[in-house]
């Protein structure tokens, strides 16, 4: 009896806004725009906002994350998009974005095949449209991962500075051509005898030498030359670390991503309020502090951009109760939640919550206790500012 009285108590709670909570109408991701108005509360003057997702690879996510855009774009006045992708190849989905020149199949080629889905273009389609409507305020958009895209990056400073190849040269295998270099870094047992210590030490240095010749570099030229640097270590450290220490190779990666996303934003206008898309996992603001079986007391993006930004920064963890995902070259499965009825996915489903947008500044998480959160276990008002719940996602659909 008890029991039941208090599922009624947690219900009525529920069905008001009062403790931070706000259900949201909809199903499988779509999601009701006019409902979205908290978020302005919410997010008040932050000018970073971090739509994140529990895995990749499940349509939910992107549907309920272009109406979250386009409130933000439309409503709050957010002009960038930056997204978990390599940076060079991102330009392929800029020039679609800024021009609706191309297809959105198209535009899907510049971000990592995990996106490659309906709703994404869909979100493209939307911004290239808002675009040509906007000519003289538009919404920018970049990538800032320097996975893969080392080599490129190479051949942006080498057209200003003739001599880096050679000075960087123990970075990339001593002489490899490009191709010979990209199988080896893409082979763990051939990685480690390309990215040797020895290696690993006079490529460092020969980058600590540029970053001393490019501390100075003026203007937008200067950025992209910094932007480029900041790649090659990254993603060199990143492989190197990675058959060596996990935890540093993750923070390798993230630590880049932070940096690179920084002077993209410069680029693009550092005063503009920006949208950040990734995994959870990255745009965590304290992830040494969750309990993971994943690099668990990693530092991650989110953390770096909550020490540069402060309160500026406001990341909105998303987490569903049923998730299906469709990786690339993979067969659609089920992704579940290693204990449902300990987890916020599982109380939500519990109490009859469909989908719901959280404040976890307000009393519904006032507790501080630890909670399970997808795969993980955390404080959420340590790791976010808000919290989209969906009860379902399903797979990622193909583009049409």
């Amino acid at each position: 009896m008890k029991s039941i009285i208090l599922a009624l108590v947690l219900a009525a709670a529920l069905a008001s806004s009062s403790n931070g909570l706000y259900r949201l109408s909809g199903d499988e991701g779509h999601l009701a725009q006019g409902e979205l108005e908290p978020l302005r509360e919410m997010i008040g003057g932050a000018t970073i906002v971090a739509l994140g997702e529990s895995v990749h690879a499940s349509e939910g996510y992107p549907r309920a994350k272009k109406e979250v855009i386009q409130f933000l774009v439309e409503k709050m006045g957010f002009r960038q998009l930056a997204w978990e992708t390599p940076w060079i190849a991102a330009g392929v989905t800029a020039k679609y974005i800024s021009s609706c020149d191309g297809t959105p199949k198209g535009a899907l080629k510049g971000i990592f095949g995990v996106w490659d889905s309906q709703a994404v273009g869909e979100i493209f389609t939307w911004l290239c449209q808002y675009n040509q409507k906007h000519p003289n305020d538009p919404v920018r958009f970049y990538g800032f991962d320097p996975q893969g895209e080392t080599l490129g990056a190479l051949e942006r400073l080498s057209a200003a500075l003739p001599n880096v190849k050679s000075d960087l040269n123990s970075c990339f295998g001593n002489g490899l051509d490009p191709d010979a270099y990209q199988k080896a870094i893409g082979d763990i047992h051939l990685r480690k005898q390309v990215i040797s210590d020895q290696a690993q030490f006079a490529c460092q240095a020969a980058l600590d030498k540029l970053d001393t010749a490019l501390k100075d570099k003026p203007g937008e030229t200067g950025l992209h030359l910094r932007i480029a640097s900041r790649t090659i270590r990254g993603f060199q450290n990143q492989l190197y670390f990675e058959t060596r220490d996990d935890i540093a190779s993750s923070e390798a990666r993230d630590s880049a991503m932070a940096e690179i996303f920084s002077m993209m934003r410069a680029v693009h206008g550092s005063s503009q309020r920006t949208i950040i898309w990734a995994h959870n996992f990255h745009i965590a603001m304290n992830h040494p502090n969750v309990v993971t079986a994943y690099t668990s007391g990693a530092k991650t993006m989110g953390g770096y951009l909550k020490k540069e930004y402060g309160d500026a920064y406001f990341p909105i963890g998303l987490t569903a109760y049923r998730l299906a995902i469709h990786w690339p070259g993979e067969n659609e499965r089920e992704f579940e939640l290693p204990s449902p009825t300990e987890t916020l996915e599982g109380q939500q489903h519990s109490l009859g919550v469909e989908n719901a947008l959280i404040d976890t500044g307000g009393a519904f998480f006032a507790s501080g206790k630890l909670v399970g959160f997808g795969t993980e276990i955390l404080v959420p008002s340590e790791q976010y500012r808000a919290v989209l719940f969906l009860n379902y996602s399903p797979p990622m659909q193909a583009p049409h």
